[in-house]
């Protein structure tokens, strides 16, 4: 071989090196290839979902019980962007979306039907809504489709004939001052003309002088509680990053260790291993604590995020259990950093995609949203928000509190398992 021919003879084997060392090393080939694959499948499930968008779920209370409002609430049931429920009280339907659990509460008050069921008569009653704070766009999109809905119900006249109903409304617009008249008269004219109208969706109430609903929103909050800009909704999500973090780096600490001979130093003392790796845990703990208490001082004076401080220790203690112990796992899982990182990333970013820390949960097909609650993620998030905007007691925040120390609790069970060969 010539020494021109040298040069490219050594490149070549330096590329057979690499991809018998990518053969031989089974984490560094499933990250190189399996987890590309999994996650190109994973996103393409999610944002599919047999090609529709999960619809946003409220709920519906008829306290009136005419004829005009049996027809608003059938026509409402009916649109096929809207998951609708009806709920058994006022009450239960706002504790609902008090706890996010669903984005409003849909009321049509006693008398809504005898005041006009709609938005044409002066007198007319307004339907009231009552939203989650934080959910502005399926808010936008729900008064949208209501005043779809409320067209609809006029054109179909609560169980009247078209033509009756709109003779009953050019009755209640008779009173009115002659430029107002004279434009609900030529709506009411347009209507006349139109064949078996069918409602869609619209996209708002447009001018109030013809809206066919009206409409009140009612922010539903604890005394005292709410997010009263978008940083009180985004901070929960950023404490988890922080998190996130800590763990990763203390993750990839240990491989590190491995991989320099400075673990096996260590081992060298008169020193259990799981100490050591408990001391490895005890440390992450302190990082993440300060961290999250760092973010939540932060959030409290510089952008008016409302805490209750011994509420949020509690969820903060609870967090960092859960992903301490998720932390001290994934350590065990790669003897090299590049191995570690891909074990850890493969883990968490699943469980932050389902959890609400990437994608909002509302976006998701059901059965992601199922999914999710197997994540400490979303745990994590609603513990914090609790403790902050949403206003949760203790007794609404041991739940979440309780699924993470359980799950912290199974994954030692897991490290100690692990920590026998791992450490061996």
């Amino acid at each position: 071989m010539s020494t021109r021919d040298k040069p490219l003879a050594a490149t070549l084997a330096v590329v057979r090196k690499d991809l018998l060392q990518l053969r031989r090393d089974p984490a560094a080939l499933f990250f190189a290839i399996g987890w590309p694959l999994i996650v190109a499948i994973a996103f393409g499930l999610l944002f599919g979902g047999g090609g529709q968008v999960t619809a946003p779920r409220v709920l519906l209370v008829d306290q009136d019980g005419s004829a005009q409002s049996r027809a608003f609430a059938k026509n409402v049931e009916g649109i096929d962007a809207l998951d609708v429920e009806r709920a058994a009280s006022l009450d239960v339907a706002t504790d609902a979306v008090r706890r996010g659990r669903r984005v409003a509460a849909i009321v049509l008050p006693p008398g809504w039907g005898a005041s006009g069921g709609g938005g044409f008569s002066p007198d007319a009653m307004a339907v009231e809504l009552r939203v989650d704070p934080s959910r502005k766009a399926e808010i936008a999109m729900l008064e949208g489709l209501l005043t779809g809905a409320a067209m609809q119900s006029l054109m179909s006249g609560g169980g009247e004939s078209q033509s009756a109903t709109l003779a009953q409304a050019r009755k209640e617009v008779a009173s009115l001052p002659p430029a107002s008249r004279d434009a609900y008269v030529a709506f009411f004219d347009a209507l006349e003309q139109l064949p078996d109208t069918d409602a869609g969706t619209g996209t708002g109430q447009g001018d109030s002088a013809i809206a066919p609903l009206k409409l009140a929103t009612t922010p539903v909050q604890a005394a005292r509680q709410g997010p009263t800009n978008s940083h009180a909704v985004t901070f929960p999500q950023g404490m988890f990053w922080a998190l996130l973090g800590c763990l990763m780096t203390f993750a990839t600490s240990l491989a590190t260790e491995r991989s320099a001979g400075t673990w096996l130093r260590l081992r060298a003392a008169p020193v259990a291993p799981w100490r050591l790796l408990a001391g490895k845990g005890l440390a992450c703990a302190l990082a993440m604590l300060v961290a999250l208490n760092l973010l939540a001082v932060v959030g409290a004076l510089g952008f008016g995020l409302r805490v209750d401080w011994l509420l949020l220790q509690l969820a903060f203690l609870a967090g960092t259990a859960c992903f301490t112990a998720l932390m001290m796992l994934l350590a065990l899982m790669g003897r090299s950093v590049a191995a570690a990182n891909g074990v850890a990333w493969a883990v968490l970013m699943p469980l932050a995609m389902v959890g609400g820390a990437m994608i909002p949960l509302f976006v998701m097909p059901g059965w992601m949203q199922q999914v999710a609650l197997a994540s400490p993620v979303r745990w994590f998030i609603v513990a914090v928000e609790g403790a902050t905007w949403r206003g949760f007691g203790i007794a609404e925040m041991l739940p979440a509190c309780a699924v993470l120390v359980g799950i912290a609790a199974a994954l030692l069970v897991l490290v100690r398992l692990r920590a026998r060969t791992a450490l061996a």
